[in-house]
């Protein structure tokens, strides 16, 4: 069925006109579409640095400090997790050692 409609599109010149005009347009109208959303993006994004660099004192100062504060939490994380892992492979022996031999 498919095959029958694109072989009749391909022969007759002017639905094969019709049907490229179609798919310009389609095109169009997705990147038209595209545009617009990556442009509210960007707006936005711009909108809430212009909004940080005067409604705070020092803006550079508080992105350094939030980088700092999540430098931070990341070594706090990595430390738990290794004690965590320390813990876990003591329990493993204990429970190795209580169990009988095989």
């Amino acid at each position: 069925m498919f095959e029958e409609m694109l072989t009749k599109i391909m022969e007759n010149n002017i639905l094969l006109m019709l049907a490229i005009i179609l798919l310009v347009l389609l095109i169009i109208f997705v990147l038209k579409k595209l545009f617009k959303w990556v442009f509210g993006l960007l707006f936005i994004a711009a909108l809430g640095l212009v909004i940080l660099y005067f409604t705070t004192d020092d803006p550079r100062g508080v992105i350094e400090e939030a980088i700092d504060k999540s430098e931070e939490t990341v070594k706090e994380v990595q430390k738990k997790a290794k004690q965590v892992s320390n813990d876990i492979d003591n329990l493993k022996d204990k429970v190795e050692e209580k169990l009988p031999a095989k």
